[in-house]
């Protein structure tokens, strides 16, 4: 009998400990220790559940101005969280290392031949005596620079990336190189002047023959910062023709965050704009086009002007993509329609070639 009560008493025990100390979804565990500091593990599952994956289904036609028409058809599945963070944006420097960094990868032991033009505030590497036969240098601080950031450019080359001779399709030309082969090109020089950090394709433009130019790729990267592209003043651009590089320019920035902020919903960034149909511009598309056409929307980030600080930081952002299918997505990716979640302001721009 009393090895009855002692194994009754046991399993008692038992199954009080198994249920008073098992962790819950919300439970932070402790681990070991290194070097006597204590870490906190966050269980997934309370990471997980501040994320929303909802399907939206939208299928509106907006009037905006000039009798055109903005036509929302999304039915897609979205992945979000109801706080994401903004974060401070600020240019590195381009110094001398990063001038060497970039030179050394675009022509190695060349590099060291680039001379320094004082008076203009440029660096010049020459490739014979030839007029205009040569690669020229421009950085921020210089006299002659409007932007924050950087140029490379072989000067000889005739390289017009106009709305003219743009090519509504990458395959509709014959470059001399593969578009793969083109970024393999653009990803090895991103790698070596900024390999803390990472940076993906956007989109890629295709330009032909008219007057004169020769045919090439415009090549758009974007920083990525969890998963997601941001959207600068300043992106890195490359123009790549059949003989590699001929033109890279662009910024690297910083980022910190610097708030966390809730969001708004899909359903409420149509809203918006439906509600403001009136401030659409026209000119995100060609003008003989009568329609708008929105078939996807994410949320991404977005570098915007805060006026009241007079300052540069990352939103994120509902953004309508434009375009009816992956062609035109990729022709229209440099136009931006979107709302801020944040604040709900609309922001709609082209950023492309400010260099």
């Amino acid at each position: 009998m009393k090895k009855i009560v002692i194994i009754v008493f046991i399993i008692i025990i038992c199954l009080v400990g198994f249920f008073y100390f098992k962790p819950n979804a919300e439970t932070k565990t402790k681990t070991a220790t290194d070097n006597g500091i204590e870490k906190i593990m966050v269980n997934e599952n309370e990471i997980n559940d501040k994320n929303i994956s909802v399907p939206i289904k939208f299928n509106e036609t907006i009037l905006i101005g000039d009798n055109k028409k903005l036509i929302l058809d999304i039915n897609q599945d979205v992945n979000y969280s109801e706080e994401v963070n903004t974060y401070t944006y600020q240019i590195k420097e381009t110094d001398d290392n990063f001038r060497e960094n970039l030179f050394t990868s675009m022509f190695g032991e060349r590099a060291k031949l680039a001379q320094y033009d004082e008076k203009n505030q440029v660096w010049e590497l020459k490739n014979s005596n030839k007029a205009a036969d040569y690669w020229l240098y421009i950085a921020s601080g210089g006299e002659f620079f409007y932007r924050d950031g950087f140029v490379l450019e072989y000067r000889l080359v005739n390289l017009n990336p106009l709305d003219t001779n743009q090519m509504k399709n990458l395959n509709d030309i014959d470059i001399g190189i593969s578009k793969e082969n083109a970024v393999e090109l653009c990803n090895k020089l991103i790698k070596d002047i900024d390999p803390e950090n990472e940076y993906k394709v956007d989109w890629i433009h295709a330009y032909g023959r008219k007057n004169g130019s020769n045919p090439l790729y415009w090549i758009n990267y974007k920083k990525i910062i969890n998963d997601t592209p941001i959207t600068a003043y300043s992106d890195l651009y490359f123009w790549v023709d059949k003989n590699g590089i001929q033109r890279v320019y662009g910024a690297l920035y910083n980022v910190n965050v610097d708030s966390t902020n809730k969001i708004i919903s899909p359903e409420e960034a149509v809203n918006i704009i439906k509600d403001n149909s009136i401030l659409i511009s026209t000119s995100l598309i060609n003008t003989s086009q009568d329609t708008i056409n929105i078939k996807k929307m994410s949320l991404e980030y977005v570098v915007i002007y805060d006026y009241e600080n007079s300052c540069d930081y990352i939103t994120p952002v509902w953004r309508f993509q434009i375009g009816s299918n992956d062609d035109e997505r990729n022709l229209y990716r440099d136009r931006i329609l979107a709302v801020n979640a944040t604040n709900g302001e609309i922001i709609q721009e082209r950023r492309e070639n400010e260099f």
